[in-house]
């Protein structure tokens, strides 16, 4: 059992009457809060009382015939109309009027006062938790962690890696159960390289195994493995797609890790695979240091496809760069969006979208003065939020999270984080939300942005290392 707050609506009204505090609570108050909102009264209180006809007959008598005698005494209008309304404080009135001239005074019309009362938590799968924050964009802290939280004492180690793991895939087979792809960094001095760049972990035997694919051949004929920079499942769950400093992608059997193809086309270091959820094919993006995105098309067994090239056109940059992709939905299905390091001082970066299927440039935005590091696409595909950095150890991005209209453009939301370098960005399902991560290794920390008050921050989650 669970203590919550509860309001209960007050059917006689004129049993109030002598009621020395009349608190009144605006409309768009209530919808927009919660029960946590009122955490602090106590049982008994009135939380809302409405403004009777004789109140709101006085509030239009003095308002309306000694609002420009007030002005000359420099008295101000809503306190003078507070003293005639015994219980009522001037910005009760206030906002009173305005839900009054709105048409919106009466959605509640009864007082309403404080009640607490033993509340059964509802009995829900865990699936049903998880579906519904995933849905509504909810916190449910204490309900996540008593139906998903509940396991973490079971702890695995997954061995044999080359070095710190920088991505992973998460899935879950439907043989083998829950599964890991972990691509990790390599040291490429031939003394200290080893394998175990990419390893395939499964949950139901506790065992991994090294996938070996992403190698070079030095000048002296040894085998270098190559740092895996990026690991994604197909939508299907049964491809396995990684890419590497070798300038390669590969396509590896989810089930039995084995080799299926390779996928070359760049001539440097692969930065990031997207994969596009909004088909039933198999479709993915790599990004380069060539300056080029490309957009694949595979077949089920992951043995044969096609590749469209998205390439920069703009000449005065130098040594551009694609860091980071990410495909479009809905509202912008069929695009793709490039996060461009153009290694420019002047104009450090930008985001453009490419048509995946003729790949021509379809839009560009270029606010920012900083290399973009990562993007996020909205869930109704409308917004694209990107974070930016310096690729310079002397100077930093613009410490701003852009947000921008694929169908409108303008201006974009601009939310200051102060994070000078910023390696992830994310949009709540809800779409209300958005958070930056940065990059520093001292002070890391998440900030949390609402949309609609883009000039304030609304969290800020902090990694303390001790």
């Amino acid at each position: 059992m669970a203590t919550a707050l509860s309001l209960r609506l007050q059917q006689q009204i004129p049993l109030l009457n002598t009621i020395q505090n009349r608190p009144y609570v605006p409309t768009r108050v209530f919808y927009n809060s919660t029960w946590e909102d009122w955490a602090q009264l106590e049982s008994g209180d009135i939380l809302h009382y409405p403004f009777t006809p004789q109140e709101i007959e006085t509030l239009e008598k003095y308002r309306s015939r000694h609002n420009k005698k007030l002005a000359r005494t420099g008295v101000d209008k809503w306190d003078f109309i507070a003293e005639q309304l015994p219980g009522r404080t001037p910005l009760d009135c206030k906002c009173f009027y305005r839900d009054y001239r709105d048409g919106i005074h009466q959605t509640f019309n009864q007082a309403i006062m404080v009640k607490r009362r033993e509340v059964p938590l509802r009995q829900k799968s865990n699936y049903a938790w998880v579906r519904e924050r995933t849905m509504t964009g909810r916190m449910r802290t204490t309900l996540t962690k008593k139906y998903c939280w509940k396991n973490l004492k079971k702890e695995e180690k997954i061995d044999g890696g080359s070095g710190d793991v920088i991505a992973l895939a998460i899935f879950n087979n439907p043989t083998k159960g829950l599964k890991i792809a972990a691509g990790s960094v390599c040291d490429e001095n031939p003394e200290y390289n080893m394998p175990g760049n990419l390893r395939l972990w499964e949950l139901k035997t506790a065992s991994f195994k090294t996938l070996k694919g992403h190698q070079s051949i030095s000048r002296s004929g040894e085998a270098i493995w190559r740092t895996v920079t990026d690991v994604k499942a197909s939508k299907d769950k049964t491809l396995l797609f990684s890419a590497s400093h070798d300038g390669s992608a590969n396509i590896w059997k989810a089930r039995s890790g084995r080799l299926r193809s390779t996928l070359k086309f760049h001539s440097k270091p692969i930065n990031q695979i997207a994969i596009n959820y909004s088909t039933d094919d198999n479709v993915m993006a790599t990004c380069s240091n060539d300056g080029t995105a490309t957009v694949w098309t595979v077949d089920r067994k992951g043995k044969s496809g096609s590749g469209v090239i998205c390439e920069l056109k703009n000449t005065t940059d130098h040594d551009p760069r694609v860091d980071c992709v990410e495909f479009g939905h809905h509202e912008t299905n069929n695009t793709l969006f490039l996060g461009v390091n153009t290694g420019n001082i002047e104009h450090p970066g930008y985001v453009e979208a490419y048509d995946i299927i003729t790949g021509k440039s379809k839009m560009r935005f270029q606010d920012m003065h900083g290399s973009i590091s990562t993007l996020a696409v909205s869930s109704d595909g409308r917004f694209i939020a990107s974070g930016n950095y310096s690729r310079y150890d002397n100077l930093s991005g613009d410490k701003h999270l852009h947000l921008h209209d694929a169908r409108q453009q303008r201006e974009p939301l601009k939310f200051l984080t102060n994070h000078a370098d910023v390696n992830v960005v994310s949009i709540s399902p809800c779409d209300k939300y958005v958070a930056s991560g940065n990059a520093d290794k001292i002070d890391g920390q998440v900030v949390l942005f609402d949309i609609r008050k883009p000039n304030k921050k609304l969290y800020t989650f902090k990694h303390d290392r001790k």
